[in-house]
């Protein structure tokens, strides 16, 4: 019913075809796709892929955490293809939407049939609490021979010790933990990935980026990470001329100027009164909506972020 709405069912399920040396899917995603290669000039980023390929043929649960838009899907799916079981399933599941589309006993009857192979929990940090015992328990069947792969926000471990994250299930799942660095902490990254993104939406057309362009990337805070970076690139190689792409054409957002401060023609007071809004959005966003948990982030009472989200008039959509 849900694919009959047009809506995107929360998992898919791939196989890898030796004929094709590609995959072939089921569920969610339907493209064909290939080994993904993730570019890291950054020592953090080397340190991680350094890490990837010593644990990707072992059979170790991997927990691979950070903000999003920051590429752990793809880290995930690296692993998967550098990994002993890429010619077995690869079960990916959605924990934060699924079961408001399937239910409970979907979720583990698609783990089932991965038998022998991997399985990708996406967001695993907004797994229902009433699942993740019995998660735990599918975790330590051995005769499954099932490896897991997670990701979560940077704040699971705050979920595990404030009970709102079952700990055995966290050390379940985290036999290998990465934490993959936001990309204002990774700035040597920024060009080599806008590089590779351009040689794919737009090669033939452009020379590069001029260096107004480059230096602008580099002092912007991308809240919104590669993922960000990504679209920025795609939309600029529709809408540039000429063979280098200005700034002007990579439209960052307030957000993530007014971060870095360079938002000008406001007053001193408009502006932070923006700033605070959207900063407590953002860590909001992070914290999905968990009140307690970004009052902790940003070092203020809970009853004082209360009253500052509804001066600010910030909408949340997530309960708290």
């Amino acid at each position: 019913d849900t694919a009959e709405k047009g809506g995107r069912l929360p998992f898919s399920k791939v196989f890898f075809s030796k004929e094709n040396c590609a995959f072939e899917e089921e569920g969610a995603f339907s493209a064909t796709w290939s080994e993904p290669h993730i570019v890291g000039e950054s020592p953090a980023m080397k340190d991680i892929l350094g890490v990837a390929n010593k644990i990707a043929p072992s059979a170790s649960s991997v927990l691979i955490t950070g903000e999003r838009g920051t590429g752990k899907k793809r880290l995930s799916d690296y692993l998967f293809m550098k990994g002993s079981r890429c010619a077995f399933p690869f079960v990916r599941l959605d924990c934060a939407h699924f079961f408001s589309k399937l239910p409970e006993e979907s979720f583990f009857s698609l783990i089932q049939s991965a038998q022998g192979g991997t399985v990708l929990l996406e967001s695993v940090d907004r797994l229902p609490f009433v699942c993740q015992e019995r998660l735990n328990r599918v975790c330590g069947d051995s005769s499954l021979g099932v490896r897991f792969i997670s990701t979560a926000s940077p704040f699971l471990e705050e979920a595990v010790r404030n009970g709102a994250f079952n700990e055995d299930l966290y050390y379940s799942l985290s036999a290998v933990s990465l934490s993959v660095p936001p990309l204002r902490h990774r700035v040597e990254d920024i060009e080599p990935l806008m590089r590779s993104f351009l040689a794919y939406y737009g090669s033939e057309n452009f020379a590069g980026f001029s260096e107004e362009a480059l230096e602008a990337a580099r002092f912007y805070a991308w809240p919104g990470n590669v993922e960000e970076l990504r679209i920025c690139v795609e939309r600029a190689s529709v809408v540039s001329s000429g063979s280098l792409i200005q700034k002007r054409a990579l439209c960052f957002s307030v957000q993530g100027a007014e971060l870095y401060g360079e938002e000008e023609n406001v007053n001193f007071r408009e502006a932070l009164r923006s700033f605070k809004k959207r900063h407590i959005e953002s860590v909001l966003a992070k914290t999905y909506g968990n009140q307690t948990l970004a009052a902790k982030k940003l070092g203020l009472q809970r009853t004082y972020l209360s009253k500052l989200i509804t001066e600010l008039g910030i909408k949340q959509n997530a309960s708290s």
